[in-house]
Formats: C-alpha cells, sequence, structure tokens
C-alpha cells in the first residue's frame, strides 16, 4: 500500500473522532493509534508477488483450457490424418491405373501383331501343306506310269525271249536271272555312280523285288555298294520316281545320323541311310536287256 493511501486513510480516522463526543476522544485516538500502527507495521504484498500468482493463476487457466480442449485436438489430428491417408491411397490407385491402362494397351498391341503373324503363319503352312499334297498326288502318277511301263517292259521281253536260250553279258558284266549287273571297283559318290551308270546305258540299281535282291547278294562279297535308293522330299524314293515295293532297312535305320543321309548303301542285303558324299563301289543295272 503507498504512503498516499495510508494518509488518506489516517485523515479520514482523525475527522470522524473529531465530530465525536469527549469521551469518545480517548477512545478515537488511541483506535488512530492502533489503526496507524497497524496501517504502517502490516506488511503488505509486493507487486512482484502479485504478479507471480497472477501468472500462476493464468497458467492453471489455460492448462484447464489445454485439458478441456485435448478431446478436440485429437479428434482434429485424426481428422487431418485420415485425410491424408486417403490422399495417399487415391494417388496410388490413380499410379496403378495409369500403368496398368499402359500395360493392358502394349499387351492388345502385341496379341494384335502376334494375331497377323499367326494368320500369316497359317496361311504359309496351308500353302505348304496344299504343294505337299499336289507334289504327292504328281508323283503317284509318275509312280503308276513308270509301273505301267516297267510291266509293258517286262511283257515285252518275255515276249521276245520265247524260245531263246540264256542271253551273253558283255564283258565286266554279271548276267544274273534275265539282267545284267555291272559290279564296280571303284568308289565314288552317289551322284557320280548315277552319272556312269547312265554312261553306260544302265541305271543305278532299281531292285523289282526282294528276289531279285537275293539273287545279287552272293555276288557283292560282303562289300556295301550304292543303289538307286535316295530321299526325296523325306520320302524314301527310286531315282526313276519308283516307290519301293518292299524294303530292308537294317535295325534301327534309317536314322538320318547327322541330318544328312540321304541316300542308300547296301551290304549283304540290309539297307543303311547314308551321306550321299561318301565314295563307295556301285552296282549298274542294264536296260539294253532283260
Amino acid at each position: 500500500m503507498s504512503s498516499e493511501t495510508k494518509e488518506k486513510i489516517v485523515l479520514n480516522i482523525y475527522e470522524n473522532s473529531m465530530s465525536t463526543d469527549g469521551n469518545n476522544q480517548l477512545d478515537n485516538e488511541e483506535c488512530y493509534t492502533d489503526v496507524y500502527h497497524t496501517s504502517t507495521t502490516r506488511a503488505l504484498p509486493d507487486l512482484p508477488l502479485r504478479e507471480e500468482e497472477e501468472g500462476e493463476a493464468a497458467a492453471a487457466g489455460g492448462l484447464y483450457i489445454w485439458r478441456k480442449d485435448k478431446p478436440k485436438l485429437v479428434i482434429l489430428a485424426l481428422a487431418v490424418g485420415l485425410v491424408l491417408m486417403f490422399l495417399l491411397w487415391l494417388i496410388l490407385i490413380i499410379l496403378v491405373f495409369t500403368y496398368y491402362s499402359a500395360i493392358s494397351s502394349e499387351i492388345r498391341d502385341v496379341m494384335g501383331s502376334n494375331s497377323e503373324t499367326i494368320q500369316e503363319i497359317n496361311q504359309i503352312l496351308q500353302a505348304q501343306e496344299n504343294l505337299r499334297v499336289e507334289i504327292q498326288e504328281q508323283r503317284n502318277t509318275v509312280s503308276q506310269i513308270l509301273q505301267a511301263q516297267e510291266n509293258l517292259r517286262e511283257e515285252i521281253q518275255k515276249q521276245s525271249n520265247t524260245g531263246r536260250g540264256d542271253v551273253s553279258c558283255p564283258s565286266s558284266w554279271k548276267c544274273i536271272g534275265k539282267s545284267g549287273y555291272f559290279f564296280s571297283t571303284a568308289t565314288v559318290t552317289w551322284d557320280e555312280a548315277n552319272t556312269d551308270c547312265s554312261s553306260r546305258q544302265a541305271q543305278l540299281l532299281v531292285l523289282a523285288n526282294k528276289g531279285e535282291m537275293d539273287a545279287l547278294v552272293p555276288h557283292m562279297d560282303g562289300k556295301p555298294y550304292w543303289i538307286g535308293l535316295k530321299k526325296i522330299v523325306n520320302n524314301w524314293t527310286w531315282h526313276n520316281g519308283l516307290i519301293p515295293s518292299f524294303t530292308s532297312w537294317n535295325p534301327n535305320e534309317p536314322n538320318n545320323a547327322g541330318g544328312r543321309e540321304n541316300c542308300v548303301e547296301m551290304k549283304s542285303g540290309l539297307w543303311n541311310d547314308i551321306d550321299c558324299t561318301i565314295k563307295l563301289a556301285y552296282i549298274c543295272k542294264s536296260i539294253w536287256f532283260y
């Protein structure tokens, strides 16, 4: 309390004492003395202490307000978190959808391209199959014509040989049955053997039947010889176009070892597919008499 306030209190007490009767004058003076003494001696709180109390009160009030608003703040934080999470999920979904759309477009393009390619391949395969069928039909026709020609020649030969004895063979040829055969001593490739037989007015051996083959085996001395059988478009055919009326393959033959065995050798009556460039002896069959 300031000094001016204290003086005002003392002055008021004095004025009141003057307005009372004389009997109370002493009491008023004593009261004045007591009041003055009390006023001057009572310890009043200084300003710093009041400010500290006000600060504590303010802090207590703020703490109360914070505790009161805490649930609202928690709810607000959760709401903000949910919104952010939703936005993240939305962005992720958009990215996935965009990526999926791009991949789907590429897949459609590839499938469309593959579909066109497959269609072209199917057309090529169909054309190839049609060509194969046509070639097979032509081969069958040629084979039938050649077989008819062979039958006619045999019939003519039978008629011409009626009443005639065995026919003698030229030098270096062997007459076996009613045909002449040339057994070479030189070794050449299949193509060279075929060419040499043609130059001798003969053909590289074409076997009419198994009986003819069996008749030749004793004259082969266990050696391998080229015969006129060759693989054409995956089919074994005599070089004159005839289809074999029988076969005599070795066990597990033909096996096309190395992928280049397109010609045939015969040894002791058994056949084996072999590379056409290998050099072997060969057998020519005459076409000038049977």
